[in-house]
C-alpha cells in the first residue's frame, strides 16, 4: 500500500508540474583578451516561478514518509513485546503463546 501511495503522490505531481529541460550558465574560460568561451549544462527543473507547488509536494511527501516511519515502528515495538512475552512461556504450550500474542498486539 505504502509504494501505491508514493506512486500516486508521484504521478500528480508530475501531472501538474513537468519537469523541462533548462541549460544554466556555468564558469567563463578566458582563452585571450578578445575571447572567453561559456559553458553550459543543463538540468531539469520546473519552470520559473513554481516553487509554492514544489514546496507543497514536497512537504507532502515529507508528512507521508514520517507517517510510514513512524507505523513502521509502532510495528517493530509490536513484535518485539510479543516477541519478549512468547519467551517467558513454556515452548509446548500453544495456547499460551496465542493468548499472550492477541492480548500484546490489542494493547
Amino acid at each position: 500500500m505504502c509504494i501505491t501511495v508514493d506512486l500516486i503522490i508521484l504521478t500528480i505531481f508530475t501531472l501538474v508540474a513537468p519537469m523541462q529541460r533548462i541549460f544554466v550558465d556555468a564558469y567563463i574560460e578566458t582563452i585571450d583578451e578578445l575571447r572567453q568561451i561559456q559553458y553550459q549544462y543543463g538540468e531539469c527543473a520546473h519552470s520559473q516561478g513554481n516553487s509554492y507547488n514544489d514546496m507543497i509536494f514536497y512537504g507532502l511527501l515529507t508528512i507521508w514518509k514520517l507517517a510510514e516511519i513512524i507505523f513502521g515502528l509502532h510495528v517493530t515495538l509490536s513484535v518485539i513485546r510479543i516477541d519478549d512475552a512468547t519467551n517467558l512461556l513454556n515452548k509446548f504450550d500453544e495456547t499460551g503463546i496465542q493468548l499472550i500474542s492477541i492480548i500484546y498486539t490489542f494493547c
